[in-house]
């Protein structure tokens, strides 16, 4: 691993706080990459803080999550049978998502973790992100005994502070290594997000020159999901981020704004991926530290 005072120079200071909500207090901090690390990491973030046992559904951003537990019962709700959870002890990583899932938790929940970009999960996992799409593995899975030594590193710490600089040390170390990334598939990833998911595809193929059919087989074998599903799910988290701040009687003008035929459209959209409608999300929002996520009920079973 590289030394952390090496990596502290990519990382922008550590913003902290705090945040009541009706379940109890939580504190927060988070790290922002400096070039090149941003290239490959959007935020280092940790969390630390307590609610009675519930579910919350958890909703696609279209990044890829690097997560560990410092302290807690954290469990990914079984989509066929909801009476099962598997339960996640240590670090785990959550691929690309297309639709959302239910996560069950209680009493404390201490977490770090990573929000990675595609390229950047391909480079710090050494695997294609089409096989960790609509998936959740164990970190211990891919990475074996430095799993196990950044887990122990990182709770070893002293503070947040230490915590997300010694796991920017472990992402900036691996993203570092060469792998066989496509650049065009890149420069379409990125050319959806500069226009939030509205620019058309046989645009986007012609762009670069290839016919639909090609531009979908690429945007599969290295992404794992096909351009459309990556600009649809760029479009839902441009409105993620647009609820976090508009009221019901502006729904229809982000529609419009978000690329969306009409508001009809957009909230036909967000049931398909969320799960559940805006109303529900904006009532399940617990806490501003982050978007995507809400309540579902506030009590589960324990079975693991």
């Amino acid at each position: 691993m590289l030394n952390p005072m090496d990596t502290a120079v990519l990382l922008f200071e550590t913003r902290a706080g705090r945040l009541t909500t009706p379940d109890g207090g939580w504190q927060f901090a988070t790290k922002v990459p400096r070039p090149p690390l941003d290239r490959w990491v959007g935020k280092l973030w940790e969390l630390d803080g307590g609610c009675p046992p519930a579910r919350e559904r958890e909703l696609p951003r279209g990044d890829i999550s690097l997560i560990i537990n410092l302290e807690g019962r954290h469990a990914v709700v079984d989509a066929t049978d909801p009476r099962r959870e598997h339960v996640f002890k240590d670090a785990w990583v959550t691929g690309l998502q297309e639709r959302a899932f239910l996560t069950a938790s209680g009493g404390r929940a201490w977490l770090c973790g990573a929000r990675l970009t595609v390229e950047g999960a391909y480079r710090l996992f050494g695997v294609a992100p089409r096989e960790l799409a609509n998936t959740i593995v164990d970190l211990d899975a891919l990475h074996g005994a430095a799993a196990r030594t950044l887990v122990e590193s990182v709770r070893n710490a002293p503070t947040a502070d230490r915590r997300l600089t010694l796991l920017g040390a472990y992402i900036a170390e691996r993203a570092a290594y060469s792998c066989k990334w496509d650049g065009a598939v890149e420069w379409a990833l990125k050319r959806i997000a500069s226009t939030r998911g509205c620019v058309p595809i046989l645009s986007l193929a012609r762009e670069i020159g290839w016919s639909r059919e090609h531009l979908h087989r690429r945007f599969v074998n290295q992404v794992g999901l096909g351009p459309k599903t990556c600009a649809q799910l760029a479009r839902f988290h441009s409105t993620l981020l647009a609820l976090e701040h508009q009221s019901d009687d502006g729904l229809a003008a982000a529609a419009q704004r978000l690329g969306y035929f009409d508001q009809a459209h957009l909230a036909r959209e967000f049931r398909a991926i969320a799960g559940t409608t805006i109303t529900d999300y904006r009532r399940g929002r617990q806490f501003g530290t982050d978007y995507g996520f809400a309540r579902e009920s506030k009590s589960h079973s324990s079975k693991s």
